[in-house]
């Protein structure tokens, strides 16, 4: 079955209004990024759910054995509706759709701090407020290590990437070696 993004946009503004109405919706961005990571770390449970071996029933006792006590029960029964329609492959889709449509409406943006080692959520909460006023609109991170980095930081939002890394110097370094020799070769 192909599901048109206008669909899912259509499930994701569902969601959004549900959680308007109930004056939830910050609650709801986080659990979206709860489930995401669970299902993200356990890619078995896709295949359950894609699975025609595994019974509708049997699928909505998972969501509520995984979920129930830990994300708002409309969230469940949000799950349970993506299972009974066949549709869990696209939750991905519909839930970052939700996010991005929650963010608007909240004048406010996620992005992904990147370091090499730990930080602080003092030292996260100090870049939020610097990206915050530089955007216009609140600014959340979520910290995520990547030691390719080797050092420095890599803050991504809104489809803008702020770095300062020894990574993206060495990179770069790379390329203009690369553009020198191949303009000394050409010559």
């Amino acid at each position: 079955m192909y599901l048109y993004k206008k669909n899912y946009y259509g499930y994701a503004e569902s969601l959004l209004d549900i959680s308007i109405s109930e004056n939830n919706v910050e609650k709801y961005i986080n659990d979206c990024f709860f489930i995401l990571s669970i299902i993200q770390n356990n890619q078995v449970l896709i295949l359950l759910f894609k699975s025609h071996f595994v019974g509708k029933q049997e699928k909505f006792n998972i969501i509520d054995k995984i979920f129930s006590a830990k994300i708002e029960k409309i969230l469940v029964n949000f799950l349970k509706v993506i299972a009974k329609n066949n549709l869990f492959l696209h939750y991905k889709q519909i839930l970052l759709k939700y996010i991005k449509l929650a963010n608007s409406h909240l004048s406010q943006t996620w992005g992904e701090i990147e370091t090499a080692f730990p930080i602080s959520s003092v030292m996260t909460s100090s870049f939020e407020s610097i990206l915050s006023k530089k955007l216009g609109k609140k600014v959340h991170l979520r910290h995520k290590i990547n030691s390719k980095l080797i050092s420095g930081i890599r803050i991504i939002v809104d489809n803008q990437i702020f770095e300062n890394s020894l990574f993206s110097e060495l990179k770069l370094l790379k390329q203009n070696l690369k553009k020198h020799l191949i303009t000394k070769n050409d010559l």
